[in-house]
């Protein structure tokens, strides 16, 4: 697993303000509060392309049991998404959304809070 990673940080290009692309090692990393990316995936996917965005946390995305349509519209820029929807009322929810290429592993979150929501997951490395 040591050497996916590697191998997808080795890919990682950033430009520079002269126009060259030099190596860059490391994870672009998006958060942000959707208030439903139902209705605006694509305007998220495209975002997440445009800047080169290897994770987004997603909070706020309204997304239910129900949501094969915005599902599909990620998977079709490339990308995984893990998400926790609200089973008992409208709104809410957290997503990842992340590049296939990624070994990420979603796990399983042990605590149930009333308070706030949370996903969890894991980026393996080794």
């Amino acid at each position: 697993k040591t050497k996916e990673i590697n191998s997808f940080l080795s890919r990682k290009m950033i430009g520079s303000t002269d126009g060259a692309q030099r190596s860059h090692v490391g994870l672009n990393f998006m958060l942000l509060n959707a208030r439903s990316i139902v209705g605006k995936i694509d305007n998220v996917m495209m975002a997440l392309n445009d800047k080169d965005i290897d994770i987004a946390a997603i909070c706020e995305t309204w997304l239910t049991d129900k949501c094969c349509p915005t599902t599909a519209t990620i998977k079709k820029y490339g990308y995984s998404v893990y998400h926790n929807f609200r089973q008992d009322q409208r709104g809410g929810g957290t997503a990842l959304i992340y590049k296939a290429t990624m070994p990420l592993v979603p796990l399983r979150n042990p605590i149930k809070v009333n308070s706030f929501e949370y996903i969890l997951a894991s980026l393996k490395t080794g």
